[in-house]
């Protein structure tokens, strides 16, 4: 009886072990997978003819040949700024370290993201970060109004100096720390707004005219 409780007990014993070193490899799995699917940016390579373009272009339009997204704070970044990214054929990490010369300002890729900030004295032009993604989230700013799109609206994770800019279609994508994460939508002429991700993975963001703003504008002009 004694040791027929024994080999139950070390059975169940495997068992439990067995499980926990299957979960491990599945987890490990999706990570590698995470981590593989994003590309080294050494390993990245583009042919660009766009001439003198704003730095904000040039991040769109390597965003459209790439699988990167930018994420910045236009507010302290030189985005206006007139640069030229022409090339035959160069690596995206090139183009970067170029960029970050020319305009003072540091890269940091994690994962399929890629950070944008100003630069200072002794840090890395260019980094590359991988690491789990925590929570992906997309979304689309409209004028609560007419439904129509608002391109160039900023978006910003409260808190922090990451965030991006909607595109043509009005569209956005980040990559945030976690559910209790806070954006906060903004463009001129609209009341800005501030919503929690929550479990969302697609957010519709109604930004309603702001009236004052308006006049104010129409008075300066």
């Amino acid at each position: 009886m004694k040791k027929r409780s024994i080999n139950l007990l070390i059975k169940m014993s495997r068992n439990f072990l067995l499980g926990i070193l299957l979960q491990t490899l599945l987890v490990s799995l999706v990570f590698s997978s995470d981590f593989a699917n994003a590309q080294k940016l050494k390993s990245v390579y583009l042919s660009i003819d766009a001439g003198d373009i704003s730095l904000r272009e040039s991040f769109r339009l390597i965003e459209e040949k790439t699988e990167f997204r930018f994420s910045f704070n236009p507010k302290k970044i030189p985005v206006k700024r007139k640069v030229n990214i022409d090339t035959p054929k160069e690596s995206l990490e090139s183009m970067l370290l170029k960029l970050s010369k020319a305009l003072k300002i540091k890269f940091i890729r994690i994962n399929h993201q890629i950070v944008v900030s100003k630069t200072k004295k002794g840090q890395k032009p260019v980094q590359e970060i991988s690491r789990p993604v925590d929570q992906h989230v997309e979304g689309k700013v409209v004028d609560s109004e007419t439904g129509e799109p608002i391109p160039g609206a900023n978006v910003l994770i409260k808190g922090t100096n990451v965030g991006t800019v909607t595109d043509l279609a009005g569209g956005f994508s980040l990559e945030v720390a976690n559910r209790d994460a806070v954006l906060i939508i903004s463009y001129v002429g609209f009341v800005s707004v501030e919503l929690t991700v929550g479990a969302q993975t697609f957010i519709e963001v109604n930004l309603v005219p702001d009236l004052d703003q308006l006049e104010e504008i129409v008075v300066v002009g």
